[in-house]
């Protein structure tokens, strides 16, 4: 399946969307996380996108629903962005040493 959802411990919620995104299959996992909201979790998304391929045509991606009863219920991950960020530029500084040696 392109499209997996893991619920780890601390509220945290691991989408991986893999090749070609089906609506129906985004749609699937978009309930499995507004049921987790609705008996009152605060879910921070972490979202890995690998070999991904693009959106299913034809399909009705403008669909809002979601985003308008849940989106404020949906915590932000400000440290990962820190953390990834931190993470490139150290894999900057080693390539540079590797080149110049």
């Amino acid at each position: 399946m392109p499209i997996e959802i893991e619920f780890e411990p601390n509220e945290i919620c691991v989408l991986r969307i893999r090749g070609l995104l089906k609506q129906s299959e985004f749609a699937e996992k978009q309930k499995a996380l507004a049921d987790k909201i609705d008996v009152g979790a605060k879910p921070r998304v972490l979202a890995i996108l690998e070999n991904f391929e693009g959106f299913e045509r034809g399909a009705d991606w403008n669909d809002l629903d979601f985003l308008l009863s849940h989106s404020g219920e949906i915590a932000k991950l400000p440290s990962w962005r820190s953390r990834a960020g931190k993470y490139k530029l150290w894999l900057l500084l080693a390539r540079e040493f590797v080149a110049r040696r």
